[in-house]
């Protein structure tokens, strides 16, 4: 089962994928969450998708960057929490679909969550490249998707 938050004053939904059972799926919370509320569309969101779950399809994704699409109109991000390495690469796609918005890969829920306060701002002063801190402390460059780490500064 899907569990899902709405933190109405920071402005974010978290949703956690549940290997129990799968319906509704993430992409369908996701269209219900904003068919309710698409003013939500502007907020950040974080998936908790380190147990096994069904992805979205091609279309659901599509219907899904639609939704969002309309209300853009502020920075925002996506943080997926997931040790999957597929990750990256739905992420670098969903990058180039979606407008105003960055998908971004963390490796816990704590380290995604950090994310959001310092990298919201950043994402956009530098076009196509983030500047981030990891929770072990290293600078990190995020092009794209795909995370370079400064060894030098650990």
């Amino acid at each position: 089962m899907t569990q899902y938050n709405i933190d109405e004053n920071r402005r974010r939904i978290v949703i956690t994928a549940k290997t129990a059972d799968r319906t509704p799926t993430v992409a369908e919370t996701v269209l219900q969450i904003i068919g309710r509320r698409p003013d939500l569309g502007r907020w950040e969101w974080i998936f908790d998708i380190r147990e096994p779950h069904e992805k979205a399809t091609t279309e659901q994704l599509d219907q899904i960057t639609e939704v969002f699409n309309v209300v853009c109109g502020e920075h925002s991000c996506t943080i997926f929490v997931s040790s999957d390495p597929e990750t990256y690469a739905r992420c670098a796609l969903m990058d180039l679909k979606f407008i105003d918005r960055r998908h971004i890969v963390a490796p816990t829920m704590k380290e995604g969550e950090a994310l959001i306060p310092r990298v919201v701002p950043s994402v956009y002063r530098r076009k196509g490249a983030m500047v981030g801190l990891s929770q072990d402390g290293a600078s990190a460059l995020w092009l794209g998707a795909v995370r370079l780490t400064c060894a030098a500064h650990r």
